[in-house]
């Protein structure tokens, strides 16, 4: 009996020690699968920054304000190109992704982002290039284990960075040279008009009061050492949604021959009365403006729009 006992009490430890095993291995394989990138990492490009910066200056010297097709049943003017669509108007136009760097222990990049941003796969973006016209394709893609992206989008969304995420595991992103911070010396309207414009230090906030429309709604954003033909890469916010990516050029000068970055954050409306503009849709509308302003710098602004409406309610 005593035998009997003890080879009993041998097999229940053997079981324990089995069923450990098996739930160990369990949790490993569980933890494998939903971390894929554990060890994620990321060669960056040493040439990432002039690469794009070249992809830049070709858009700016043969796309911008250049492409001429307007979408089938568009009345607005406005026309939709794959890259490939834009390379075949615009011959120059070679290049539009980027090499960002080399791929480690990335099976399947379902994501990329820089900080609050992230980008799905496959995911398509409109980029305003001038005139209404749009290039709309993937943010990035993966090729033999090299990401490459959208040269304006990194270009806009990693100045400033420090980190990458891939597949929402933020790793390191160093880019020489670094891009430089800037600041916005002010936000007004570029016109004389009674619109004006306040910043709110202790919010960070410039709020823009609008009583008249038209082109008298237009606001300049300035920065030291701005100057005509300035090109920007922007992406803008509306209530913390992305609203808009765009290639812009300084070309519009103000009441003192200033050339500031530009922007209308209200719809255009031809007869001036801010009575014609949706008030569900843009009073008290918020908007963060990220700028990189080629050979300058990053700059961000923070805008709060009020309109002052005047007829009955």
């Amino acid at each position: 009996m005593t035998i009997v006992k003890k080879i009993s009490k041998l097999f229940s430890i053997l079981a324990i020690l089995m069923v450990g095993v098996l739930v160990f291995t369990a949790c490993g394989d569980d933890d494998n699968k939903t971390n894929p990138t554990n060890n994620a990492s990321i060669t960056i490009s040493s040439t990432l920054k002039a690469d794009a910066e070249e992809i830049l200056e070709t858009m700016k010297n043969h796309v911008l304000d250049k492409l001429t097709k307007v979408d089938e049943g568009n009345t607005n003017g406005q026309g939709h190109y794959t890259f490939a669509e834009a390379q075949e108007e615009i011959s120059e136009f070679t290049e539009y992704y980027v090499l960002v760097g080399t791929l480690s222990d990335v099976d399947d990049l379902t994501s990329v982002g820089f900080g609050n941003v992230s980008y799905s796969k496959d995911q398509t973006i409109p980029l305003s290039v001038g005139r209404d016209k749009f290039i709309e394709d993937k943010v990035y893609y993966v090729e033999d284990n090299k990401l490459y992206m959208a040269a304006p989008i990194v270009l806009v969304e990693s100045a400033g960075q420090t980190k990458i995420k891939l597949n929402n595991k933020e790793v390191d992103f160093n880019v020489n040279p670094s891009v430089e911070t800037i600041d916005f010396t002010a936000v007004s309207f570029c016109f004389d008009t009674d619109n004006t414009v306040v910043h709110h230090e202790n919010e960070d906030v410039y709020v823009c009061t609008y009583r008249e429309g038209a082109g008298k709604s237009m606001i300049g954003f300035y920065y030291a050492g701005m100057a005509q033909n300035d090109v920007s890469v922007n992406r803008l916010y509306k209530n913390g949604v992305l609203n808009s990516y765009s290639i812009v050029s300084n070309t519009d000068a103000d009441k003192d021959s200033n050339y500031p970055l530009t922007y209308y954050l209200v719809p255009y409306v031809p007869s001036g009365d801010v009575n014609e503009i949706d008030a569900e849709k843009h009073n008290n509308a918020q908007f963060e403006l990220k700028a990189y302003i080629q050979g300058k710098g990053v700059a961000t602004a923070n805008i709060r729009n009020i309109i002052e409406y005047t007829n009955a309610e």
